[in-house]
């Protein structure tokens, strides 16, 4: 995540990058130069470089000791913003899972998420009830590994199943081949997106969406650059399958038109747009 200045310029900002060495973490502060990368100080381990960023006198100090903690998963949703005093007809959740097997301590490179997990209970806990209309459309991801938690969230929150749409990983280089993925029981290469409703809104096929109804429930895509991003087109085949509707999505990470927000880490997969990312 980089950190631009307010006043809209594109000189190049220092910002931090996490370096994996076995199963430690340590951070420095680099100076992106074209496609290379100059470091500016080195940090250490996650211990050290906040000691190092809070004594520093750096303007943007604090933007700093925030993105440690997220490349840590050390930031807590407290420091979330207040939810929406509203209801929405279309909820789009994707939960930071917190992994059984290795809850608190990551064992290998690629299962290091860079957000704050929740556990299940503290997921039931959210006040989706209080989010949703009357009349609502829930939409939640789930990875394999969590696709019965999912399906307990769904009833726990009084909403009701009605499809799945899944997400096959392909390699972006040629889309017919499978990306295979790490797991414990399997070579992941899917996640699933549930959908669910709430009172009696309108089904796809009510809507007059015929395009709606021939739409395939299994959508091949090649995953994103960032750690747990999903590909934008499933929010667009929202915003097609439920047209005219206020819609919120929760532990979001960008800005989109259309859309409200929340989440603790939200705009820091957005675009530059002139101003702080």
């Amino acid at each position: 995540m980089l950190f631009f200045p307010r006043n809209a310029t594109l000189q190049p900002m220092p910002y931090l990058r996490r370096h994996l060495r076995g199963n430690h973490r340590y951070y420095a502060l680099v100076e992106a130069q074209g496609r290379t990368q100059q470091q500016l100080q080195w940090l250490g381990t996650y211990d050290n470089a906040r000691a190092k960023l809070e004594k520093s006198r750096y303007p943007d100090k604090r933007d700093y000791l925030i993105q440690l903690a997220r490349l840590e998963g050390r930031y807590s949703l407290k420091d979330s913003p207040e939810l929406p005093h509203q209801r929405f007809q279309v909820l789009y959740i994707d939960p930071p899972w917190a992994h059984r097997r290795n809850q608190g301590q990551y064992q290998t490179r690629r299962n290091m998420p860079d957000y704050p997990r929740m556990t299940f209970d503290e997921l039931v806990a959210l006040p989706i009830l209080e989010l949703a209309e009357t009349n609502a459309y829930l939409w939640l991801w789930a990875t394999n590994s969590h696709f019965g938690e999912a399906c307990q969230l769904i009833d726990h929150w009084d909403f009701e199943q009605k499809t799945i749409f899944t997400w096959v990983k392909v390699c972006k280089s040629d889309r017919t081949k499978v990306r295979m993925g790490m797991g414990d029981w399997g070579r992941n290469a899917t996640e699933h997106l549930l959908l669910a409703v709430k009172g009696k809104p309108k089904s796809f096929g009510d809507r007059g969406l015929r395009t709606g109804m021939s739409q395939p429930t299994v959508i091949m895509e090649p995953p994103t650059s960032n750690n747990s991003e999903k590909p934008a087109v499933f929010r667009q085949l929202i915003e097609h399958l439920c047209p005219n509707t206020t819609r919120l999505e929760l532990f979001s990470r960008h800005h989109n038109p259309g859309w409200h927000a929340w989440g603790n880490q939200i705009g820091s997969l957005d675009q530059w747009r002139g101003g702080r990312l």
